[in-house]
């Protein structure tokens, strides 16, 4: 029993001393400190979201994960595991998983301003990925030459009006959402795709 108050003393001072190091900006050497804490007490969700958040300050994006990861196992209620994971997910350009980090600091934590900015920083890039999605043109339609056959001048092909349907439908979307705005979407997209059809 002495042993364990006594590691978990050690374990704290090496976390002041890591704390120390990260306001120094010496991520890395914080980093260690922190290892060393989590080895005497490897039951402090607090090193562990400490630690991912000198790997996000160094970019080290999988490490930042697998830290937080560990936080959010050792501590569920402790809302700075999902949102250092999910800090580390944007970096990766992961927004649909950095989504569901944001989501639930927000239900943790309904009036953290920087969850908030956060979340709505995601479910902005989701809507984007989800519009470009909508309007990917396939490789062999985008570079296809009109011909001069009967069926050219009939008009669009089904497939294409298939594309203004499923664009008009996202652009309703995201208007609905408020992300569209700051400019029509739909008539962008409907001159858009005027010009990649003609």
């Amino acid at each position: 029993m002495a042993t364990e108050e006594h590691n978990v003393a050690k374990a704290e001072e090496f976390k002041v001393l890591a704390n120390q190091a990260f306001k120094d900006r010496k991520f890395s050497h914080s980093i260690d400190l922190y290892t060393q804490a989590i080895e005497l007490n490897s039951q402090s969700a607090v090193y562990y979201a400490n630690r991912a958040f000198a790997h996000l300050r160094l970019e080290e994006y999988g490490s930042a994960i697998l830290d937080a990861t560990k936080d959010i196992e050792v501590d569920p209620k402790y809302s700075k595991g999902y949102y250092r994971r999910g800090a580390a997910h944007l970096g990766l350009g992961k927004f649909k998983e950095a989504l569901k980090d944001f989501q639930q600091v927000k239900k943790m934590c309904p009036n953290d301003p920087d969850a908030t900015k956060k979340l709505k920083e995601c479910e902005k890039s989701v809507m984007k990925l989800k519009f470009e999605e909508a309007i990917a043109v396939p490789g062999s339609v985008k570079h296809q030459q009109p011909s001069s056959n009967a069926a050219s001048i009939e008009g669009p092909s089904v497939q294409t009006e298939a594309s203004i349907s499923r664009i008009m439908a996202i652009t309703d979307l995201i208007a609905k959402h408020s992300f569209g705005s700051m400019f029509n979407l739909r008539t962008q997209s409907t001159l858009f795709f005027r010009r990649t059809t003609t």
